[in-house]
This record gives structure tokens, C-alpha cells and sequence, in this order.
């Protein structure tokens, strides 16, 4: 099931890692190795990005996940990391683009899976990607551990005692100044 698919992905990406520094050439070979292996009807999401820290430059490629967070520290507004890829698993000859993002220093990138957003209170309202990006705008100049509690917490608010449906996982990457 579940924890096999993630087994062969971990093993996967540290495989192509080693051979590759393109995020879509990763990709596609995660996927083919999930095509390849994977139980019937399993798939996964993913986002991949490799960044430079001395320049901010990054590059990424995604797998029907969802979009990061930017919030960019100078003029403290939030953008979508976007692009396009087919989930992980499905199609095994599926290419994938690769994207690129300059980060400045204090700019804030929150990586989150869909149990975040997809989260629902007593009355069934979704906490919703509106909402999170309203939040990441009000507390993105946080360090990245501050935000992450704030947002947890937060999210506990939200939903008031009803149990989550789906698994979260938030990271918050802080891009520094140099010293």
C-alpha cells in the first residue's frame, strides 16, 4: 500500500540524485520506477526543487501537488510557486517540465500537502487556500519554526476538535541574508 509507494519513491529519488541535477529528469525517473513497481492504482504527488542558496536561484518540478507558498520578504506578498505535472506512478513515459524562482533574502517558501488546506471544521468549510495564504502574508517574516507553530496552531483553531481525514506535512524555508 501506502508505505510501499513511499518506499520506492524515497529509494527512487535518492537514486536519480545521484545521476541528475535536473528536477525533471528526477521526476521522470521517479515515476518510471513507480510505474515500474507500485501496487495497482497508486499514485503520488510530488514537488521537487534544487536551490542555490549563495544565489537564490531554484529550480523545480512538480507532480500534481500543491503549489508552495512564496512569501517575498520586500514587498511582504505572497505568489504561487506554480507549474504543471502529471501525478507519479500513472503514465510511465509522462515528461515533466522544470520551472525556476529567484528567492531574495527573508523570502519565506512553505511546502504543505493537500491535508492542510483540504481540512474541515464541524460545519464542513474547508480551511482552504485562501486562508492559508492569508495567513503565510500576515506571518511570513516569521522565522520558519515560529510560522510553522503559528500555522499549526492555527489550524487546531480551525478546526475546534474534529480529527483530520488526511495526513499534513507543512516546511518552511527562510532564505537568509548572508553574514
Amino acid at each position: 500500500g501506502p508505505a510501499l509507494l513511499t518506499a520506492i519513491g524515497k529509494i527512487s529519488f535518492g537514486s536519480h540524485l545521484k545521476v541528475s541535477n535536473s528536477p525533471a529528469e528526477i521526476m521522470q525517473g521517479i515515476n518510471r520506477d513507480l510505474c515500474a513497481c507500485s501496487p495497482d492504482h497508486m499514485f503520488a504527488t510530488a514537488f521537487l526543487m534544487i536551490l542555490d542558496i549563495s544565489s537564490g536561484e531554484g529550480r523545480y518540478a512538480l507532480a500534481a501537488h500543491p503549489f508552495p507558498l512564496i512569501y517575498r520578504a520586500q514587498s511582504r506578498q505572497v505568489e504561487d510557486l506554480s507549474g504543471r505535472g502529471m501525478l507519479l506512478g500513472v503514465v510511465e513515459h509522462t515528461p515533466y517540465q522544470e520551472y525556476s524562482v529567484r528567492l531574495s533574502p527573508g523570502d519565506t517558501v512553505l511546502f504543505y500537502t493537500d491535508g492542510s488546506v483540504e481540512a474541515m471544521d464541524v460545519n464542513q468549510k474547508l480551511y482552504g487556500r485562501e486562508r492559508l495564504s492569508a495567513f503565510v502574508r500576515e506571518h511570513g517574516g516569521l522565522p520558519s519554526s515560529e510560522l510553522l507553530t503559528r500555522l499549526q496552531d492555527d489550524q487546531t483553531t480551525f478546526l475546534n476538535g474534529v480529527s483530520r481525514r488526511d495526513d499534513v506535512c507543512l516546511i518552511a524555508l527562510k532564505l537568509r541574508s548572508e553574514r
